[in-house]
């Protein structure tokens, strides 16, 4: 059976959302003045260490704030777990990783 979240748990987790996207942001911005070398995943697509540690640090934030949560990570790979649980993050930490490597 599934439980809806409240009014007050949905801006619970809209302000935890405001925290990870500006703290995120400062990681990224961090490795654009940096400048970062790519790799290519087995899909054949750029992967950054700048796109490893922000989902390193959302998964750490995310599990330590919601921790019966899921989370769904395009840099990990997927569990069907996810399917049968009402709280579910899906994390893109850098969309665009080649665009961002080729600045």
């Amino acid at each position: 059976m599934y439980v809806l979240f409240t009014e007050i748990m949905m801006n619970e987790r809209l302000e935890f959302l405001k925290y990870l996207a500006l703290e995120s942001g400062n990681i990224l911005n961090y490795y654009w003045n940096l400048g970062v070398k790519a790799s290519l995943k087995q899909d054949g697509s750029v992967v950054t260490v700048a796109d490893f540690e922000v989902s390193k640090f959302i998964q750490n934030e995310i599990s330590k704030k919601f921790p019966f949560d899921i989370i769904c990570d395009e840099e990990v790979v997927d569990s069907k777990i996810r399917l049968n649980n009402k709280g579910v993050w899906i994390i893109d930490p850098l969309d665009g990783s080649s665009d961002f490597h080729n600045k």
